[in-house]
C-alpha cells in the first residue's frame, strides 16, 4: 500500500479497523492537522531570513492531506 490515504478514501468503511476510529472523526482530525501545519509553517514563514523571493524553491509533490496521511 503506497498512500493509505487513497485506501482510506477508496474504503472509508474500513477506517475503523485501520486507524481505529470512524471515518468522520478520520475527517475532522485530517482537517485539525491541516489547520495546525498551516499555522506551523506560517509561523517558519515569517521567522525566516530570506535571501531569494518567497516560493522560489521546488514545488512540493504531495498535497496537504497527503503528508499528513504519509507522515504516520
Amino acid at each position: 500500500m503506497k498512500n493509505p490515504l487513497h485506501y482510506i478514501h477508496k474504503y472509508p468503511h474500513c477506517t475503523q479497523q485501520l486507524l481505529g476510529i470512524d471515518y468522520q472523526a478520520f475527517l475532522q482530525l485530517l482537517e485539525q492537522a491541516q489547520l495546525k501545519q498551516t499555522e506551523q509553517q506560517a509561523e517558519v514563514e515569517r521567522q525566516k531570513v530570506r535571501i531569494n523571493a518567497p516560493r522560489g524553491g521546488r514545488k512540493s509533490i504531495l498535497s496537504s492531506d497527503e503528508e499528513v496521511g504519509v507522515a504516520q
